[in-house]
């Protein structure tokens, strides 16, 4: 995917798609391209909000579209630190996230 270790790479709700399963064996081309779960209630709020990602909304830390049952069992399950994600973009900027990430 063009773009995936840039900004275009990290989901609004602060996923880090290249290390994502699906995008790697090439079932999923990530929520800013048109892939991902098109019920995404994050996606959707993000977009009508026009952020790059959750980390640009005041309401990040409270907001029960991000921190919930189902995404704490997603969490879990796929060992993902979305909330961490998006307030490390939040202090240090995508850039920098994006940037760690590849050297991981």
């Amino acid at each position: 995917m063009q773009g995936i270790g840039s900004a275009l790479g990290v989901a609004y709700c602060g996923l880090y798609c290249p290390t994502c399963g699906t995008m790697r064996v090439g079932r999923c081309e990530g929520c800013k391209t048109g892939g991902g779960f098109s019920g995404c209630k994050v996606r959707a709020c993000a977009m009508d909000r026009g952020y790059t990602t959750c980390a640009q909304c005041g309401e990040m830390e409270s907001c029960s579209k991000l921190d919930n049952l189902l995404s704490r069992l997603y969490a879990l399950v796929f060992r993902t630190r979305r909330m961490d994600n998006l307030r490390e973009i939040r202090d240090h900027g995508i850039e920098s996230f994006v940037a760690r990430m590849r050297s991981q």
